[in-house]
This record gives C-alpha cells, structure tokens and sequence, in this order.
C-alpha cells in the first residue's frame, strides 16, 4: 500500500494528467484523501452512501478533510441512499461538521426520482456503466467511480476538460 500511496502522492503534487486506477476500498481512501489534501477551492462528492467502507479505512482521511475545510475550501455532498451510519467514522464526523454550522459545507441527498443520478448517468461514454460515483477537487483532479461493489475507478490529478465536465453536473443541479 505504501508504493500505491507514494505514486498518488507523486501524481497529485506534480499534477500529473494522467489517467490511473484504483481497484479497492483502500486505494479510493488514498485517491480521495490526497484529492482533500491537494484540493484549494472546491470538492463535490457523489456517493452511494456513508456507510464507511472507504472513508473509515484510511486515518488520513478525516484529518485532510478537516484540514481542507479549515483552510475554507467548499465542500458539497450528494449521497444516493438517505441511510444513517451510525457505527461509520465518516458519517460521525459529517453529522458533527454538520451540526458545527461550517458555512463551507452542504451535504444533501439525491431526490426521489434520483434526478441528480440520471444527470450523472447522462454524461457517462460507456454503456456498459450504469452508475457512477465521483469526486472532483478544483475542477482539475477527480476520480470516478464505475464499480461501487468493487471500488475500481479511474483517477487523474490535471484534467481540466474532464473534471469540469463531472463539476457541471453539480453546479448545475
């Protein structure tokens, strides 16, 4: 794991474009972690859930985003499935940014008719994906998920074109 997370660090400091992938629960712990530690502005995130299965595997995590939102970087959720985790480190840590009233911070879930979901789906190339989960930082860096069982997604630290692309579907939601 180690060589995994010096080569996404190498990547995310000299904002490499170059897409890469990662194939686990704890490689998108690394990927994400670095995006929050690298991220300047803006992170919008889409997830299935906050059931803690990527976010909990990986100590830096909780550290990089509270360091992101310190520093007043934007952060933007929308989660699928409105379940509560209440045994999930990240769904703890939310709830208390949450509640500490971060005006940087919104987290939100997708409608009933998962609007936000098919605007997703509607941008996506391959056919073969009928979902997909992201996480762009800056509208440069993202990672996007095409397997949520599996966690493989591809990743990238500079594709401007691309990572604005997954931003629009955001912004304009």
């Amino acid at each position: 794991m180690n060589k995994y997370q010096e080569y996404v660090e190498y990547m995310a400091k000299n904002k490499v474009n170059f897409l890469f992938g990662n194939s686990s629960s704890a490689h998108a712990a690394v990927v994400m972690s670095t995006m929050f530690k690298y991220a300047e502005r803006r992170v919008l995130l889409y997830v299935k859930n906050l059931d803690g299965s990527v976010f909990d595997s990986n100590s830096n995590f909780e550290m990089e985003l509270e360091r992101f939102l310190d520093k007043k970087g934007r952060l933007t959720i929308i989660v699928e499935e409105d379940t509560e985790y209440k045994e999930s480190k990240i769904y703890a840590k939310l709830k208390e940014i949450n509640e500490r009233g971060f005006s940087n911070f919104l987290i939100k879930k997708d409608d009933e008719n998962h609007t936000f979901k098919q605007k997703v789906k509607g941008i996506l190339t391959d056919p073969e994906i009928n979902e997909a989960f992201y996480m762009v930082a800056d509208d440069k860096a993202y990672r996007l998920e095409t397997d949520n069982a599996e966690h493989r997604a591809y990743c990238n630290f500079n594709d401007f074109k691309s990572a604005t692309k997954l931003s629009k579907v955001f912004l304009d939601n």
